[in-house]
């Protein structure tokens, strides 16, 4: 400890139910109780255009940034990604095919 500063290393694959367990269990443990959550898991598995990225990898990454809380929270992190989702595809399809394409969501 120094300057009042103290840490704890943990090994935690966000996409591993049971670390993430082990991960909160030890944290509680040592310091009673999780005041911050700074939520900062990423994966770049592809760098592929969306409409060529392969299901496995959108797989992988729907199992590193959203895991669910709950049933209805999972609901609303997937309606947010949805419209970015739309976003990009719009572009990249635009791009694509030297038109302008109008998108919508509807969640």
């Amino acid at each position: 400890m120094s300057k009042g500063i103290e840490v704890m290393g943990v090994v935690c694959h966000v996409s591993n139910p049971h670390h993430r367990h082990d991960l909160i269990e030890k944290t509680v443990q040592k310091y009673g109780h999780i005041g911050i959550v700074v939520s900062n898991a990423a994966a770049n598995p592809s760098v592929d255009n969306i409409l060529d990225t392969r299901a496995s990898v959108l797989d992988k990454l729907w199992e590193i940034s959203y895991l669910p809380q709950s049933s209805m929270a999972m609901y609303g992190v997937t309606k947010t990604a949805l419209l970015e989702l739309t976003k990009a595809l719009a572009a990249e399809m635009s791009e694509l095919y030297s038109s302008w394409i109008c998108a919508h969501t509807f969640c």
